[in-house]
């Protein structure tokens, strides 16, 4: 029988409709044709409670979402400090922006550029404008991280008691991107003495610590605002998008803010800490310097 249990596995535990009535139901037919008894229900669950957890979803959500899950970086697990390795990359915010003189003008979607701390999860700083992503906003996505929120020369200008994080990094880890391996931005940061380091060609699961915060600000975040386009083809067609647009750039940076402020209050599935929390509690132990 459990070779039975194992081909019905291997045909039908596959997609998100994997489960223990479709491995059931396959299982029985199977018996049918050679003659055993129907398979209980209770035995196609303990065979596949027995079955390795990564098993399973590997097979349940595929090879990309599986490696994002179990093959992070090994040297993303023990670090010693904030501020010891930050993680940078881009999206696309699914949401219409309009002109801000002339509010009946749609002017596309904004890319917004966030810089996570890979050990507290605290997201340093961002950047967000019409611009596609280049050297000019890389450059200063990482002053909005490394400068106070309140300084002159922050583009954020966020109140540092709501906002307090900010700090130079130890390390900087981006993808290959063409704006993350300028030689020029790479020299910058070494001469204040930031490594920068760049995740393996074709292993984008590498990047899971800032692609989660992307995940949770995009597809939570944003949907439900007023010029959303949705994130696939049938979420574009069930709304109206352009007709709702309504935020201007300025807005839409507030926006942001705002739900940065929320994501930093919650607790982060991967440290078991809200990540405000995470971050202060390695200030009071004078470990870094993420509140000046």
């Amino acid at each position: 029988m459990l070779d039975v249990f194992q081909v019905a596995c291997q045909k039908k535990y596959i997609g998100l409709r994997a489960g223990v009535e479709i491995v059931l139901n396959y299982a029985s037919r199977l018996c049918h044709k050679k003659g055993p008894s129907r398979p209980s229900r209770y035995a196609v669950s303990k065979f596949l409670a027995q079955k390795p957890e990564r098993e399973k979803y590997y097979r349940r959500f595929g090879k990309e979402k599986g490696d994002q899950k179990y093959d992070q970086r090994d040297d993303f697990v023990d670090f010693e400090k904030p501020l010891q390795s930050i993680v940078m990359d881009h999206t696309r915010v699914d949401v219409l922006r309009v002109d801000t003189v002339h509010r009946d003008l749609i002017i596309g979607r904004p890319w917004v550029t966030m810089i996570i701390c890979a050990m507290t999860r605290v997201m340093l700083g961002f950047y967000l404008s019409m611009t596609h992503p280049n050297v000019i906003t890389v450059q200063m996505a990482l002053v909005s991280a490394v400068l106070r929120k309140d300084s002159f020369f922050n583009p954020m200008k966020t109140d540092p008691n709501v906002y307090p994080f900010c700090g130079l990094p130890s390390q900087i880890y981006t993808d290959n991107a063409a704006e993350f391996i300028s030689p020029e931005l790479i020299a910058k940061c070494a001469r204040h003495g930031v490594d920068w380091d760049h995740r393996p060609i074709g292993k984008k699961w590498y990047g899971g610590i800032v692609e989660r915060v992307i995940g949770v600000l995009m597809v939570r975040g944003v949907h439900f605002l007023p010029g959303a386009t949705g994130s696939n083809v049938q979420e574009r067609q069930s709304v109206e998008s352009e007709l709702n647009a309504c935020m201007d750039i300025r807005e839409c940076r507030a926006w942001f803010g705002d739900k940065v402020t929320e994501y930093h209050g919650k607790i982060h599935s991967s440290i078991k800490y809200s990540p405000r929390a995470a971050g202060t509690h390695a200030v009071k132990l004078g470990r870094d310097q993420m509140v000046p």
